[in-house]
């Protein structure tokens, strides 16, 4: 049976901030809390209980590593000096201090200090070979394991860039951090020239495969998805943000067209039944009266009546001329096409920004995959007598329009819906129309 191994060199760690002791606290967490530091720990799958069991060593400079000790250092509090006691992780820090200062040449406040390893055996190798490691911690195969993929890292990235390393057994599966800082022969800080590109990359995670395999390790030579560099999330979530924040808009301005217009609606409906009831109860009183008294007092209140109907008609018209006014000021519901538009010109303008290190962009990776399947897929036709290979321009926008066809047609369902609730509106009132007569 075959065991994957985990290379994962993703994450970095910037000269600026406290990013630095934030993160050598996470790794040599076991150390402080033996020396009576606490630092409060964000990782919610780490077990207190077992801290004590991980494995922390810091460069000792001489070509190997030893535990990292308490150290300290001159304070002035109050006026007075005194000596302060520093947990053991700052010994990461001065180490790395230390190498930072070989740099020959001004380190910007920007520049990538660390780039954290993690290297890790499959769970399922330990439930085979050392199943009680909570317990126990790691047995003889285990260090052997561990020690054969440190000197593999030694003689990748360099003995004197390795800043330390931890073997975490505090969290759900045992795994190897280890801190490398990427100062190069000459006095360069310089990730560059550690990590070139995706093919280095893989070279890289194959050569930690066969040190393992050499090591008596039945390893798999398929990477990981842990274990490949993929573009910054960040950037990503910045551009899935805009996408997500134009369809928010066009969906928040279609909900607050159609609750005013509902209003408008129901308005409209008021007033039309509080004048329906005015004329069930009003003028057939008020003219009751007048053919009963024959008095002129009657049919001038009879006018008066008339005339109090004409001014609350008038009234009706003008202000349901001005709530549809209202109404037709919203802007309209933006369309499938454009909702889709906006989305596509979000995602193209993405790709096209996304550098590769090898060179060209993500855009131009995209187009000579769809290329490819273009070239893979045959489509043809046949004028006349010749038989033409459809242009991929043409077979490209056709793969397109089948993709969206589907949404487009829901969103203009959804947006025919929401019509039909206020198509009520544009229709004349024809009681008002009778009333007038």
């Amino acid at each position: 049976m075959s065991y994957t191994a985990t290379f994962d060199a993703s994450h970095k760690v910037k000269v600026s901030g406290a990013h630095a002791t934030n993160f050598v606290r996470h790794i040599a967490r076991d150390a402080d809390q033996a020396a009576g530091f606490a630092f409060k720990q964000r990782n919610a799958n780490i077990d207190a209980s077992r801290t004590s069991m991980n494995i922390t060593m810091v460069n000792d400079g001489q070509g190997g590593f030893r535990r990292p000790e308490v150290t300290e250092e001159t304070v002035v509090e109050g006026g007075f000096i005194r000596r302060k006691r520093r947990p053991p992780s700052a010994e990461f820090t001065d180490y790395l201090d230390a190498r930072l200062a070989t740099v020959k040449r001004k380190i910007k406040a920007d520049a990538v200090a660390m780039r954290p390893m993690i290297l890790q055996l499959d769970p399922t190798w330990f439930d085979d070979h050392c199943p009680d490691w909570k317990e126990s911690g790691l047995n003889d195969q285990a260090l052997a394991l561990v020690e054969r993929q440190l000197d593999w890292a030694a003689d990748e990235f360099g003995q004197e860039n390795l800043v330390g390393y931890s073997v975490h057994l505090d969290e759900t599966n045992p795994q190897l951090q280890l801190l490398f800082t990427p100062v190069t022969e000459d006095g360069r800080l310089s990730q560059k020239d550690f990590f070139k590109g995706p093919g280095d990359l893989q070279r890289q995670h194959k050569a930690h495969r066969q040190a393992l395999a050499d090591a008596g390790y039945d390893v798999e030579f398929k990477v990981t998805e842990r274990s490949t560099e993929h573009l910054s999330s960040e950037e990503f979530a910045r551009s899935a943000d805009k996408t997500r924040a134009t369809l928010a808009v066009a969906q928040k301005d279609g909900q607050k067209l159609w609750e005013e217009r509902q209003a408008v609606k129901e308005q409209k409906q008021a007033l039309a039944a509080k004048r329906a009831a005015w004329e069930a109860e009003e003028m057939p009183r008020l003219r009751r009266r007048a053919v009963a008294e024959g008095r002129e007092e009657g049919r001038h209140e009879v006018e008066e009546a008339l005339k109090a109907a004409q001014h609350t008609q008038e009234a009706l018209d003008a202000e349901r001329a001005r709530l549809k006014a209202l109404a037709e000021q919203r802007p309209p519901m933006p369309t499938a096409e454009e909702v889709l538009a906006a989305q596509s010109d979000l995602s193209t303008r993405f790709m096209k920004s996304q550098q590769f290190k090898s060179g060209g962009t993500l855009y131009d990776r995209f187009d000579e995959w769809a290329r490819a399947e273009h070239d893979k897929v045959s489509h043809w036709s046949t004028p006349s007598d010749k038989r033409v290979k459809t242009p991929y321009d043409q077979w490209r926008s056709e793969v397109e329009a089948v993709a969206v066809g589907d949404v487009a047609k829901r969103t203009r369902k959804r947006m025919a819906d929401l019509s039909a609730h206020v198509a009520d509106l544009d229709q004349p009132d024809h009681d008002g129309d009778q009333h007038q007569k």
